[in-house]
């Protein structure tokens, strides 16, 4: 499919009756996410109950569209449809809750001034019948100390991993639980050998990677057909 301005085969979002509220939202300019009645949390991606407090009421709520950049990369090389190099993609913690980070491109910047905790805005690139949401710097001086994580990455043992509620629920399982990670490498002799290791869940988070820009969006999905709950010390 192409967009507005001639890209070729540029990789866009299906939209669901969940979902479409996301995609769409940028016709009037406004960054929109499911909220909880409950707790107030923002919910993205789109659940059916709340990932906080598990309570399944929840509205479509429109946000200031601000946020800060907690992570960035700039693509020299690898080119996507629709997208020719450089170009920078960003990690942006919302405002109203940094718990939701988007994964997207940050545009009319240069990639040499751009900070850790620099505050962006969002800006909508119309591309067939979806919006995706970029964000561009707002031009503010200085930045702002970076939203701690729920679970920080020192505090993890070698032997715990992160799951995202989808494999959690293919699964069944939840944190505390013990899986197998099996995964293919090539030996000297170019044959392909099964290795497995064994983890523990420390949590089920929403998604690893909620995208902003289906555009940045790999093309296969995580194997979980590879990921096996463990009991008494036998795969499942």
């Amino acid at each position: 499919m192409s967009g507005e301005n001639g890209d070729a085969a540029r990789i866009l979002p299906e939209l669901t009756l969940a979902n479409e509220f996301y995609w769409t939202s940028g016709a009037d300019g406004q960054l929109r996410f499911q909220q909880c009645t409950a707790c107030s949390a923002l919910i993205h991606p789109p659940a059916p109950v709340c990932r906080t407090c598990r309570s399944a009421e929840s509205v479509v709520t429109a946000v200031s569209g601000l946020g800060r950049l907690i992570g960035f990369t700039v693509n020299h090389r690898m080119r996507l449809p629709g997208l020719e190099p450089p170009y920078v993609v960003g990690h942006v913690a919302i405002e109203e809750d940094d718990r939701v980070r988007l994964t997207t491109r940050i545009v009319d910047a240069e990639p040499d001034e751009l900070r850790l905790g620099q505050r962006v805005r969002v800006v909508f690139e119309p591309v067939e019948d979806v919006y995706l949401p970029l964000f561009t710097p707002t031009g503010e001086p200085g930045g702002s100390e970076l939203p701690r994580d729920e679970i920080v990455p020192e505090d993890m043992r070698d032997d715990e991993i992160l799951i995202n509620q989808w494999l959690a629920d293919d699964l069944r399982i939840g944190p505390g639980a013990d899986i197998a990670l099996a995964y293919f490498l090539a030996d000297a002799g170019a044959q392909l050998v099964e290795q497995t290791n064994h983890f523990r869940v420390r949590a089920v988070v929403p998604m690893i990677l909620p995208y902003a820009d289906r555009s940045l969006m790999p093309e296969f999905p995580f194997p979980a057909a590879l990921a096996r709950k463990v009991k008494a010390g036998r795969l499942q």
